[in-house]
């Protein structure tokens, strides 16, 4: 369900968002540690900065079903939401609700929803309500059965979210997949809560999200973070901040940024080319999305770089027709050179190999008309 129908952006009201992440254990951060540095919630924090206040009432072992063996809503955690006066609530509830015990009162499980919904839409912040569909249950542990997780208690979320006009956020097909990221089967490891707390930034900030502005809501090359590098178990996040601490830290006169040509940590062709007159800054792996995200949560602040040299775009180019990977080369360029007026920006050519000379010339092109001009390289020059 669409935020649209929710009324105006959060974020049109200033001010830093109060959001309330409810939920059980997989809110609380079980297995993890620290977990107020590597939970769901904490990690969100660091996605949105000052854009908003996460707080965390995650309850290891509740469920959703009033007459469960241990019901969040008659939990300490439930009062402690509710004095937050959140302007935004996350749900996840109902992995706890698929013990056979638990779940005989499967019928009371829309009452209990909407119960739950309406106690915090009745607070005078009248937050909005979302529900996140809790990843997959891999294997019995703990007494919890993954099949009435997939096939009774995600349907019956839809439903009642569907009957409260709540907007739903899956977080259980991106992973099903993905099982080595749960050790126990049921809890994250540290790159699965920080997949977790991507998706939900993505979810809040994407078209018509609470916290979206008019411009992302239009914007087919939206920043966001990769989760796909979560997902496959790399705290992307955690490398992005050390990168923008060192740059600022180093104040390089020459950057290379971007996706794995400009990645120090393996054999960028960009890096190489540059060898230690600049310092790499990429991510291999990174989109051109990513690479916005990246650009705009201060990947190149805090220093006064005479050369950045951007390699971007020349996977998306491959993976599709590359007219749409140069409209986004070009929104990038354009936007870097806004941000940083006084350096030279140049962009490491696509390799011809991999996406034709015809895509190349565009994109170079394209490059020019934001007042960047390609470089010259080797034509044997790897990514």
């Amino acid at each position: 369900m669409a935020w649209l129908a929710l009324g105006l952006p959060l974020a049109a009201a200033g001010g830093p968002v109060r959001i309330a992440c409810v939920g059980d254990s997989l809110t609380w951060g079980g297995f993890v540690e620290p977990r107020d540095v590597l939970s769901y919630p904490a990690r969100l924090q660091e996605l949105l900065g000052d854009r908003a206040v996460v707080a965390n009432f995650g309850h290891g072992g509740r469920a959703l079903l009033s007459r469960a063996d241990h019901p969040f809503a008659r939990e300490r955690a439930m009062e402690d939401a509710l004095a937050f006066a959140p302007d935004l609530v996350l749900l996840m509830l109902g992995t706890n609700d698929t013990k056979p015990p638990n779940w005989r009162h499967a019928v009371d499980f829309r009452d209990d929803a909407l119960a739950l919904v309406e106690r915090f839409r009745s607070l005078p912040s009248r937050p909005r309500v979302c529900v996140l569909l809790p990843p997959p249950i891999f294997r019995p542990a703990y007494e919890l059965d993954g099949r009435t997780l997939r096939y009774r208690v995600l349907p019956a979320w839809c439903a009642a979210a569907a009957d409260a006009v709540c907007p739903v956020v899956d977080l259980h097909t991106p992973f099903l997949d993905r099982p080595e990221r749960f050790p126990d089967a049921v809890h994250p490891d540290a790159a699965g809560y920080l997949a977790i707390a991507m998706l939900v930034h993505d979810a809040l900030t994407g078209p018509d999200g609470p916290l979206t502005d008019r411009e992302a809501s239009a914007d087919p090359w939206r920043p966001r973070p990769n989760v796909e590098a979560a997902l496959a178990g790399d705290d992307w996040l955690a490398r992005h901040v050390a990168l923008s601490a060192a740059a600022r830290a180093v104040r390089p006169a020459v950057v290379v940024f971007g996706d794995a040509a400009a990645d120090g940590r393996g054999p960028g062709a960009a890096s190489r080319h540059f060898g230690t007159a600049a310092m790499p800054l990429g991510i291999a792996g990174d989109g051109l999305v990513h690479i916005r995200w990246r650009l705009r949560r201060g990947a190149l602040d805090g220093g006064s770089p005479r050369l950045i040299v951007v390699s971007a775009g020349e996977d998306e180019a491959a993976a599709a027709p590359p007219a749409f990977a140069i409209a986004g080369l070009r929104v990038l360029l354009c936007e870097l050179r806004a941000r940083h007026p006084a350096a030279t920006v140049r962009w490491w050519p696509w390799r011809r190999e991999r996406v034709g000379d015809p895509a190349v010339r565009a994109a170079a092109a394209a490059a020019v008309e934001c007042g960047v001009e390609p470089l010259s390289v080797p034509t044997n020059a790897a990514t």
